[in-house]
């Protein structure tokens, strides 16, 4: 038996959901190899089978998700003697990559494993169960699918992840502000020294490298908007000075705030 939902809005830049459903697979019912145009989730609710990516085989079973990447090919294949049950999501979005961060999934990991009681299970089950339902309703039983998954991994690393949330969402919410590596550490509770560690582990990069990205692309979206002027924006992503913001956004976009804006 197969239900399958498509969402027929798609306009959320944070998280577009494009289809999503459920299937009690036969034995040896394969998909592949072929790619996806964005990112497609995969939870196992019973039964076992095999996942093929990035030149790796996995053997799956309950209570395991697996992870497909956009242009990746794959190949997945239910059990000869139990197939498995599964329901899947597809998404994409400007916070996907943050949010696979989060819950630990990459190309070189693109598996999730949970134990009892199972949460993440449920959290799509609502979604599938749900079947087609306002945009906004989707999205919020999204959000809630997204936090079981990403709640799952804190409380296995717990307290590093729970750390680099926390310094994620002090950048992401005062933009606005000056901020210091510093600052940040302070309103974690931890070190600079140990802060910049976590964030070369799990975001890949420096915290000061990434507040100064962060401000440059907050301050791109704000360029967009014909009513903000210049010193506007400057301030808005923590520059007093209005030409040292225009140096640091030539820095790293290669033009100045008044060409990226003419460019539009």
């Amino acid at each position: 038996m197969r239900k399958t939902y498509v969402n027929q809005k798609r306009d959320n830049v944070d998280f577009n959901i494009i289809q999503y459903g459920t299937e009690n697979c036969c034995k040896n019912y394969s998909i592949g190899n072929f790619v996806r145009k964005n990112y497609l989730l995969h939870y196992i609710y019973d039964g076992k089978g095999i996942y093929k990516a990035n030149g790796k085989t996995y053997h799956l079973k309950k209570g395991q998700a697996f992870l497909i990447f956009p242009d990746e090919v794959t190949y997945y294949q239910a059990d000869d003697k139990e197939p498995w049950t599964y329901s899947w999501i597809e998404f994409s979005g400007s916070k996907v990559p943050f949010f696979l961060n989060q819950a630990g999934l990459s190309i070189e990991n693109p598996i999730f494993t949970e134990g009892e009681p199972y949460e993440v299970g449920k959290s799509l089950a609502a979604i599938i169960n749900e079947g087609n339902m306002e945009p906004y309703k989707l999205t919020g039983l999204f959000y809630l699918f997204a936090n079981s998954m990403v709640k799952n991994v804190i409380k296995e690393e717990n307290p590093k992840r729970e750390y680099i949330e926390k310094a994620l969402n002090y950048i992401h919410t005062f933009h606005w502000r000056k901020t210091t590596v510093s600052d940040v550490a302070s309103f974690v509770g931890i070190n600079r020294s140990y802060l910049t560690r976590l964030f070369c582990e799990y975001v890949k990069m420096p915290p000061k490298k990434y507040i100064f990205e962060y401000h440059m692309k907050v301050a791109a979206e704000l360029l967009k908007n014909p009513k903000l002027s210049i010193k506007n924006v400057a301030l808005s992503v923590g520059y007093d000075d209005q030409m040292d913001f225009s140096k640091a956004f030539r820095s790293y976009f290669n033009v100045s705030p008044t060409q990226f804006r003419n460019n539009l």
